[in-house]
C-alpha cells in the first residue's frame, strides 16, 4: 500500500488540511503542538475508525471526544492510497457516537463506489489490528520507551499468522526491532 494523500476537514485541532505524500519514508519534523500526533491518529481513523469504548475522565483514552472538531463542523475527511497498482479514496465521518459514523471506498479510476475492501480497511490491507499498526507505523515520543510488542505485531513479524510453526523468524525479528530501537 502507497498514501497519495490525505484532506482533513476537521480532526482535533487540524482544519481544512491536506498532505501530500511522497514515495519512501515521509518525516514530519515540526515544533510541538504543530499536529503531528494528530496527522497520525487521522490516518490511523480513516484505516481503521474511531471506537466508541474510552475513559469519561481520561481525554487520552476517549479518541472520539479527543479528536472531535475543535472548530465544530463535520469530522473527518479522505485518505487516497494505492493497492495493487489501483487508487481508491477513502471517505470517512465521525459522529459523536460509532453508529453515526461513514465510511465509502471510491475507485479512483472509475470514481465509482467500491466494495473491493470494507470499513475495516486496516486489518484488509495489513492484516494487523489497530493497535498492532499503532506500534508499527508511528513512534511517539513519550512511547518509545514501550517495548511496542503485540501478538498480531508478534505474529505478523514472524510469519507466525501464515501458519509457519518456527518461531525463529519472530525472534530474530524481535532482536532487530530492539536494536533498532536502541
Amino acid at each position: 500500500m502507497l498514501l497519495k494523500k490525505c484532506y482533513i476537514s476537521n480532526f482535533g485541532k487540524l482544519r481544512d488540511f491536506t498532505y501530500e505524500f511522497s514515495e519512501g519514508l515521509n518525516i514530519i519534523c515540526e515544533e510541538n503542538g504543530w499536529g503531528k500526533s494528530t496527522l497520525a491518529a487521522f490516518i490511523r481513523a480513516m484505516l481503521y475508525g474511531l471506537p466508541q469504548s474510552g475513559s469519561r475522565k481520561n481525554i487520552e483514552e476517549a479518541e472520539r471526544r479527543k479528536y472531535k472538531s475543535w472548530q465544530g463542523g463535520e469530522t473527518g475527511g479522505y485518505l487516497i492510497f494505492e493497492v495493487n497498482g489501483k487508487e481508491y479514496k477513502a471517505e470517512r465521518t465521525f459522529g459523536t457516537k460509532e453508529a453515526e459514523d461513514t465510511f465509502r471506498l471510491i475507485d479512483l479510476s472509475t470514481n465509482l463506489t467500491s466494495e473491493d475492501f470494507s470499513a475495516e480497511l486496516g486489518k484488509e490491507l495489513f492484516g494487523l489490528d489497530k493497535e498492532a499498526y499503532s506500534r508499527s507505523t508511528y513512534l511517539a515520543q513519550n512511547k518509545i520507551s514501550d517495548g511496542g510488542m503485540n501478538d498480531s505485531l508478534g505474529k505478523k513479524l514472524g510469519k507466525l499468522a501464515e501458519g509457519e510453526e518456527d518461531g525463529g523468524n519472530f525472534d530474530k525479528a524481535l532482536v532487530k526491532l530492539e536494536e533498532l530501537r536502541k
